[in-house]
């Protein structure tokens, strides 16, 4: 799979597995459940290809990470994370980062999925726990409790917690010490260095907010047209699961909007629905393709695009010494199995990433779509070896806007650029 990607880009590419799920992220406020061992795993990694890279003829100053949804998630979360930048401590960290470019693929860590509270965390591990009879009085006795429960037994029920619209069971958990610990690690900060929390005294919420961040990083953010039918088709199926292009009406549409934002305040569903809605639907019981395509382009903007932009727009007014790009991807692939209406989906942009066109000659792509793999592979190979955008990119970036939530910019044809602009705000390119 990732062969075409590493020869048309003369670039080594490196697969990490980690775990996921419980057996990766489960936290109960106690050592032996610590939360975030998935990331540890990671980070155990990216220390391993820069101690060893040399060897398969990489360049150990030259690392770029990159991944899609929880992948780009965790990328933001390696910029937080003192250990991830090389070192046990804050010192000097810019000098020994472990990366120099990453790239975000339809995620980031302040999408609402990416990551729990411990409080929120805790419930998930003590309903999993529930549900598979391990509910203890005693935390470590639930712990080791759950270490005897066979591991398909608990991947069978972690669908079965009580999640909110586009919630997972298990996920990155923001801040792991006791609560009243951190005045603790200000004055005594060996503590904070052998606690076993991936962020160690920060807070991953925080951090975001603050710019507690490593600077020196140049990134790349992505987003694809359709970002909401994929979760649509599942957690609003009554709608969405249909093989034709689905119809809605003001009423459905409002039903959407109660379930999709059910954990947020009434003021939120108001303006959702005053925003996406249409001025100019006077029968509210008329079903249209139009108040389908919104609930596609509210869950998107919600649960992923409005987040990725903030932090693109929050990064370089924090003293981000590195450059930041956005692509906007919606090439629908002639393969997709899914029905046409579905567009291009969360995800869909990643066959093209590892060059699928190219090497799998059964599926039936076309010419067009072979080359677009072809330049994609190049793009993303070249900004790994640079850091730039590449330069003789013949697409143009004239911006238009919808009438999304965070004004969504959508790119229209216009006349060719030789440059990829560097990001710069809301919808303004240097």
């Amino acid at each position: 799979m990732f062969k075409a990607l590493a020869l048309t880009g003369n670039v080594i590419v490196v697969n990490v597995n980690y775990r996921v799920g419980p057996f990766g992220y489960l936290y109960m406020d106690h050592e032996d459940a610590p939360g975030n061992m998935g990331m540890l795993d990671q980070q155990m990694a990216l220390y391993w290809i820069r101690d060893n890279i040399f060897n398969f003829g990489g360049n150990p100053s030259r690392m770029t990470v990159f991944g899609e949804s929880a992948g780009a998630a965790s990328i933001v979360a390696h910029l937080i994370a003192p250990a991830s930048k090389g070192l046990d401590t804050d010192i000097f960290l810019e000098l020994f980062l472990l990366f120099r470019n990453g790239i975000l693929q339809s995620g980031s860590l302040d999408n609402k999925w990416s990551m729990d509270t411990p409080k929120r965390a805790k419930d998930k591990a003590n309903q999993l726990a529930t549900l598979v009879g391990c509910n203890r009085t005693e935390v470590k006795e639930t712990i080791a409790c759950l270490r005897n429960v066979p591991a398909v037994q608990l991947v069978e029920n972690i669908w079965s917690l009580d999640l909110a619209f586009l919630e997972f069971p298990f996920v990155i958990v923001s801040r792991l010490f006791h609560e009243g610990l951190f005045e603790t690690c200000i004055s005594l900060l060996i503590i904070c260095f052998r606690d076993r929390n991936f962020f160690r005294h920060k807070d991953g919420f925080s951090s975001l907010r603050t710019g507690q961040y490593s600077h020196n990083v140049n990134l790349m953010f992505g987003i694809n047209h359709d970002e909401g039918n994929f979760w649509n088709i599942y957690n609003l199926a009554d709608y969405f699961d249909k093989t034709e292009q689905p119809e809605l009406n003001r009423h459905e549409f409002f039903d959407c909007v109660e379930r999709a934002f059910s954990t947020q305040p009434d003021l939120v569903r108001s303006a959702a629905k005053f925003v996406y809605s249409d001025p100019n639907c006077t029968d509210p019981n008329q079903r249209t393709q139009f108040y389908a395509e919104q609930v596609n382009q509210m869950v998107g903007d919600y649960f992923f695009t409005c987040d990725s932009l903030w932090l693109a727009d929050q990064i370089p007014g924090s003293g981000h010494a590195g450059r930041i790009y956005i692509y906007y991807f919606d090439q629908p692939s002639s393969a997709n199995p899914w029905p046409k209406w579905t567009g291009v989906m969360h995800g869909y942009e990643i066959e093209y990433v590892f060059g699928v066109p190219i090497y799998n000659e059964t599926a039936g792509y076309t010419k067009r779509e072979q080359i677009l793999a072809e330049k994609i592979m190049q793009y993303w190979s070249s900004f790994a070896t640079t850091g730039y955008g590449i330069n003789n990119m013949n697409y143009i970036f004239k911006l238009k806007h919808n009438s999304q939530l965070c004004r969504v910019p959508r790119l229209k044809d216009g006349k060719a650029s030789d440059m990829w602009p560097e990001y710069d705000g809301v919808n303004k390119t240097k």
